[in-house]
């Protein structure tokens, strides 16, 4: 029972008037920014990406802007190149995510079992994923939450 984050895409007409957003005018606006950001961090083609990258980069490099808005637009950019670009984890990091999500996933399917049957589940319910074979999801992402694996008690956002 893993999850698998999907990035949402645009259809056409989304990607056109958020390009058209982009480049209208001649002032940069934050809302010009937000709009290249939207571009970047959705599913859209190579061709989209690298013209929103480019604005970005122009107003980076454009000493007659304001600071802010440069800064803004190095800063847009910056967070989606580092959100496409893997993260090496070390062993140690590698096992604790395991076991993050194993946890995770024990207690995510607890609580499906209690909100759908309003009983306990039964012993062995999980098995499955305390099992030495149990792989995580895909990728390098972390569970949405961290899970305290006595009492099942979410500890909080990651």
């Amino acid at each position: 029972m893993t999850k698998q984050y999907v990035r949402p895409s645009l259809d056409i007409d989304e990607v056109y008037k958020t390009l058209e957003r982009m480049t209208e005018g001649t002032t940069i606006s934050a809302g010009r920014i937000q709009a290249a950001e939207r571009l970047l961090s959705y599913k859209a083609s190579a061709e989209v990406k690298a013209c929103a990258k480019e604005f970005l980069v122009a107003i980076f490099e454009d000493r007659n802007e304001q600071a802010d808005l440069r800064l803004y637009a190095i800063q847009v950019l910056r967070k989606c190149e580092s959100a496409s670009e893997p993260i090496d984890l070390t062993p140690e990091q590698k096992v604790e995510r395991i076991e993050a999500w194993r946890w995770y996933e024990i207690w995510d399917l607890k609580r499906v079992i209690v909100q759908l049957t309003g009983q306990m589940p039964p012993f062995g319910f999980a098995s499955d994923l305390l099992s030495p074979d149990y792989l995580p999801p895909p990728g390098n992402d972390w569970p949405p939450v961290v899970v305290q694996r006595s009492w099942f008690t979410v500890i909080g956002d990651e």
